[in-house]
């Protein structure tokens, strides 16, 4: 983790080198684990609603629900959804 990444993410006691180097390896490994998952649930969810963005501006246009099932991934159910 570079310098910088640790500032933004690494609360205050857990930046010093020295503090994190004295923590039990089960407490990195766990906060590592936390923030892997952590992120990549965000990023997922990020795509999801990317992807429901692109779906109602392509409704918007009058796109037929196939087409926006295709581009999208998400499932007619959901397309009708969207207002």
């Amino acid at each position: 983790m570079t310098k910088h990444l640790k500032e933004l993410v690494l609360p205050p006691h857990m930046r010093d080198t020295e503090v994190k180097q004295q923590a039990p390896p089960v407490v990195d490994k766990g906060y590592n684990k936390g923030f892997d998952d952590g992120s990549d649930n965000g990023i997922e969810v990020g795509r999801e609603e990317r992807n429901y963005e692109i779906a109602r501006k392509m409704k918007e246009q009058g796109d037929p629900a196939s087409k926006i099932a295709k581009i999208t991934g998400l499932t007619l159910p959901e397309i009708e959804s969207i207002n």
